[in-house]
């Protein structure tokens, strides 16, 4: 885990934010949840779309989707973001691969998808992204509400 991700690297604004990661990868899943919780977030866990699909179903309403693009199973991650958009569509949906050429194309045909993020990334740009996802999602509340 790089040294520069610090505990603070999380604004206090956004402090007690859940996010679900998604990746069948267990021990990338591992490093990115124990990253996020390092960082501040609350982190819980699905190794496929279909068991996150499950876990949206029956647990609190992610914040924040972090996703595969490519699992095993019926539900890819293009198919989680439709998910999560159609009954939460405020949640930012990140989508994250290895097989860039094929996940670019999905992601250009699936406008649920928040940001693409091609891996290998650090949890220092990981934690980059969330931060300014989650911002503009604050500010398309407040431009809602005010």
């Amino acid at each position: 885990m790089p040294s520069n991700f610090e505990k603070d690297m999380l604004p206090r604004a956004f402090k007690n934010i859940t996010v679900l990661v998604v990746d069948d990868n267990r021990d990338l899943l591992r490093v990115i949840s124990r990253g996020l919780e390092v960082g501040g977030y609350q982190v819980i866990t699905a190794e496929t779309g279909d068991d996150a699909i499950e876990l949206i179903g029956t647990c609190r309403t992610p914040d924040i989707v972090l996703t595969d693009g490519v699992m095993p199973g019926t539900a890819q991650g293009w198919d989680l973001a439709r998910y999560v958009k159609r009954v939460h569509p405020d949640t930012p949906v990140v989508l994250m691969s290895g097989y860039v050429g094929e996940a670019e194309t999905r992601v250009s045909q699936t406008p649920e998808i928040d940001c693409f993020l091609p891996k290998p990334i650090t949890l220092s740009e990981l934690s980059a992204v969330l931060v300014k996802l989650l911002e503009d999602r604050n500010l398309r509340a407040v431009s809602l509400v005010g």
